[in-house]
């Protein structure tokens, strides 16, 4: 009874410690992307609600493409991952208003 006890605590702390450190990535790229996130919305975007994983997402159609940026972070830092119609790119953290418009457009 008591290793089945155990084991349960330990799950639970395990379950635990992952929902902190996605909330602590997720105010991390709040944070670091601030600015490109405040200007999604005047490129046509919408970015969702916060949900459990380490990232922030948004997505919308612009000129005529369908459009999902993904912020992400982990282990290998702070990546962007963006996905324009059909084409897809992994993209150093956007950051600025500037850094996303360069990305809606197809520059890298």
């Amino acid at each position: 009874m008591q290793s089945a006890l155990g084991g349960f605590a330990i799950l639970v702390l395990a379950v635990m410690a992952k929902y902190v450190m996605n909330r602590l990535w997720q105010k991390t790229l709040l944070a670091s992307a601030a600015d490109a996130l405040a200007s999604a919305e005047s490129h046509g975007l919408v970015v969702h609600r916060l949900g459990f994983g380490p990232c922030v997402r948004a997505t919308g159609v612009v000129a005529g493409q369908t459009v999902a940026i993904e912020w992400r972070g982990g282990i290998r830092g702070e990546i962007s991952r963006c996905r324009l119609g059909g084409r897809r790119m992994t993209v150093p953290l956007i950051r600025t208003s500037r850094d996303l418009a360069c990305v809606l457009l197809g520059e890298e």
